[in-house]
């Protein structure tokens, strides 16, 4: 039995694991493993992807909803974040509306929240206290100090693509010492501080949100480590498809966490284009495995 084989019949044998194209797996899975780690990279959504969905019953913060929670934040700013939430979320997660306009209403949603942040007078000081929000490892997915080590031992580049804040995901990696700048790289929303108001932050970068996201994957492949030519592309929405597209790359294996309301998406997520569709939660020990098996 071939090495991709024995991956392949691991996969498949977790009851959580669901394989819409089984010969299309074990294609991609061959294509990968022959051409190494030297041809691999990595993409990952951050929110719900790398950090878990939901511990002891209870739904884990958003990189955005560290920010509502945050004491640095004042009360008024905080509450109006909220309602954005509240206003917003179920548009996102529409299943009747269309692209055009979930994605309009997404461009609104995430205007309103930075301009509400900006409001909120921050300074780049107070980052790391926004994210003493997290407490331990267990934030993340299980495996995620094991998938970190290997790509770090054989300079397999993470490019982690969210719709969150970029200083606030850094900072949520610094704090669990799990930040290692050499192969791990966030393209998000970047706050800008100006140093001659003390670090104010005073507006954020260009805008990523949940529908815009294979343009900035588009703008980032031509930086070091993410040229290579295979993918392992991890997301929790259909829309993370869009991090890496099949015609710019060799063999994308497309890796989803379907975190909720399984019986009304998961025929949504196997038509999509998914290669293995991993429910009830799970951590990242298949991904630890195919890059073991690469290795």
């Amino acid at each position: 039995m071939s090495q991709a084989q024995k991956v392949f019949e691991s996969i498949k044998d977790r009851k959580y694991a669901v394989i819409p194209d089984e010969k299309g797996l074990k294609s991609k899975l061959d294509d990968i493993l022959t051409g190494g780690l030297k041809n691999l990279h990595m993409v990952a959504d951050f929110d719900h992807t790398l950090s878990r969905f939901s511990r002891n019953g209870e739904r884990q913060p958003t990189i955005h909803s560290l920010v509502d929670r945050a004491e640095v934040v004042p009360e008024k700013i905080r509450q109006k974040l909220k309602d954005l939430f509240n206003e917003y979320y179920p548009i996102e997660q529409s299943m009747t509306m269309g692209h055009e306009e979930i994605w309009q209403e997404m461009l609104n949603w995430w205007t309103k929240a930075h301009n509400a942040i900006v409001e909120a007078g921050l300074t780049e000081a107070d980052i790391p206290s926004i994210a003493d929000g997290i407490r331990d490892k267990e934030y993340f997915r299980p495996g995620i100090e094991d998938m970190i080590n290997i790509c770090r031992k054989h300079q397999v580049h993470i490019l982690v693509l969210s719709a969150g804040i970029s200083d606030v995901i850094e900072a949520v990696f610094k704090k669990l010492d799990l930040w290692h700048p050499e192969v791990m790289r966030v393209v998000s929303n970047r706050m800008i501080f100006d140093k001659e108001q003390g670090g104010r932050l005073v507006e954020f970068g260009p805008l990523v949100h949940v529908y815009n996201k294979s343009e900035h994957a588009l703008a980032a492949t031509n930086l070091e480590g993410e040229e290579t030519k295979n993918v392992i592309l991890l997301g929790d929405s259909p829309h993370d498809l869009d991090m890496a597209k099949d015609e710019e790359h060799g063999a994308i294996l497309k890796i989803a966490f379907l975190n909720k309301q399984v019986d009304a998406r998961l025929e949504q997520y196997k038509s999509a284009g998914w290669d293995v569709i991993l429910l009830e939660d799970p951590g990242l020990d298949i991904v630890v495995d195919v890059l073991k098996a690469v290795d």
